[in-house]
């Protein structure tokens, strides 16, 4: 396959995805604003702590062997069911691993009134549903038609917000919004295993346990680096349960949701570049340096407009009440060059059955959080804790790296960050001038400075002749819909 064929799908892999992120992100926009309404702090904070605490042992029966799903579909794509039985038997197996964990540790962490127990195990009955059926999803990936999960995720994602629109419309209560959530990954398993039936295989697949003890061993290396993520990402809602309030708890919830969303960028084109690596049929160290290279330059911007405007999302999502939440936001969003890189970093570890070395990185992340947020979280409280879950990503990016750099075939030249960097430095000289930050929101002046911005970083890229041949072909295939979509 030439390099022109390869590049249109990855865009029209990435384009997809942007629009499944977007549906994501737009639906859990409405709904936290609906929720921090309709909750008041100490309930959302409640919220947050159980869906933070179950959500990351739930990771264990998820992101793992999903990943590894994704590998080794690419890899052999012919012996589909066979390995699907498998895989089924190993989601078995880590679902009880993450269920056990789940009322073990929900006592040391106060869950134990029969409100928060009641809704603790309706999302995790809600989540198993949805990570059940992510086996179906990860073939879909694998098989690149990621329009399938964009499918299955707008029409979950509809029926959930639905949901928790008529749950604070009708005051239905707490334990109701878990229930809404039930019901949205009803709907999604019963979608997603129709598309599969109807386009891999009509046969029932039955649970097999045959490769089961492998492939749960992999799912577990990885899963580890997904739970030293997920923590550290949510490290701050631990550390300021302990040291502080529920309402700290629900200022980092406000602060750290533009982070995680904007998150979703390089997720995307993440996703769409697994499955070409671990096709292993393409010169993949090529596509690794054009992929950091864009990755970095989408970084910048996001990451600039967002230090200077992130308030007034944070102002019209949660209201007036979350204001405290600003300064802690502007210090997390200066992570989000590091995680956008990383993310790359991962796959090309994953790609090299490299496995090992993300978790070891994680880990690291995941122990600079705790150790140095044990000492800046007492004293500092929500601004410590932000400055030390960014001092985690910078460990993490630095760590991830060097393996990458050391451990595998893929080697990136330093010298692609410089004129990316110089075009940020402009963007950002001109925000600190013109932004009018701190004044309030000012609708018209914030689109034209939002612009002239733009339009400046994408200036200083083309005079400094930061996109090369290939990139500049991704560019315009990305920008033709209609080739992306042919055969």
């Amino acid at each position: 396959m030439n390099s022109s064929s390869l590049l249109t799908r990855i865009a029209k892999n990435s384009i997809v995805g942007f629009l499944e992120k977007l549906i994501e992100i737009s639906a859990g926009v409405v709904s936290v604003a609906v929720l921090a309404r309709y909750l008041d702090l100490e309930k959302f904070g409640l919220y947050t702590l159980i869906t933070t605490f179950a959500g990351i042992l739930l990771m264990l029966c998820s992101a793992g062997l999903d990943r590894v799903m994704v590998r080794d579909i690419a890899a052999n794509k012919g012996k589909l069911l066979e390995y699907l039985r498998d895989v089924k038997g190993a989601r078995l197996i880590l679902a009880g691993i993450s269920l056990s964990l789940i009322i073990i540790m929900s006592f040391p962490l106060g869950l134990t009134n029969r409100l928060a127990v009641g809704s603790l195990f309706m999302f995790a009955f809600s989540e198993l549903i949805s990570m059940y059926v992510s086996v179906y999803l990860s073939v879909f990936r694998a098989f690149e038609k990621m329009e399938y999960n964009t499918f299955v995720t707008f029409l979950t994602k509809t029926v959930t917000l639905l949901g928790i629109v008529a749950v604070a419309y009708y005051k239905l209560g707490f334990f109701a919004v878990f229930a809404s959530m039930a019901v949205g990954n009803m709907v999604k398993a019963l979608l997603t295993i129709l598309i599969f039936r109807s386009n891999y295989s009509s046969a029932h697949v039955p649970v097999g346990f045959a490769r089961s003890k492998g492939i749960v061993r992999d799912s577990l290396i990885i899963a580890a680096s997904t739970f030293f993520a997920i923590a550290s990402i949510r490290m701050g809602v631990f550390m300021l349960k302990a040291f502080g309030t529920l309402k700290d708890v629900a200022y980092f919830q406000a602060s750290n949701v533009l982070l995680i969303q904007l998150q979703s960028v390089s997720a995307v084109i993440v996703t769409a570049l697994y499955p070409v690596f671990s096709s292993l049929k393409h010169d993949s160290r090529l596509i690794m340096e054009h992929a950091a290279k864009v990755l970095f330059m989408l970084s910048l911007p996001l990451m600039t407009l967002t230090f200077f405007f992130g308030n007034d999302i944070i102002m019209l999502v949660y209201g007036h009440k979350y204001a405290a939440a600003i300064p802690a936001m502007r210090i997390l969003i200066l992570s989000v060059v590091f995680t956008f890189l990383a993310h790359l970093f991962e796959i090309g570890l994953l790609s090299q059955h490299r496995q090992r070395l993300l978790t070891t990185g994680w880990g690291i992340a995941f122990f600079v959080n705790l150790c140095f947020g044990i000492i800046a979280v007492p004293r500092y409280g929500l601004i410590g804790c932000a400055a030390v879950m960014t001092l985690s990503y910078a460990a993490l990016f630095a760590a991830l790296f060097f393996f990458m750099s050391k451990y595998t075939v893929f080697k990136i030249n330093r010298s692609i960050f410089v004129k990316p960097g110089a075009a940020f430095i402009a963007m950002g000289t001109y925000l600190y001038y013109f932004s009018g930050a701190g004044e309030g929101p000012h609708i018209g002046r914030d689109i034209i400075n939002i612009s002239v911005s733009l339009l400046l970083y994408v200036a200083v890229l083309i005079l400094a002749k930061a996109f090369s041949d290939k990139e500049w072909e991704f560019i315009r295939n990305a920008l033709h819909l209609k080739k992306l979509y042919q055969p």
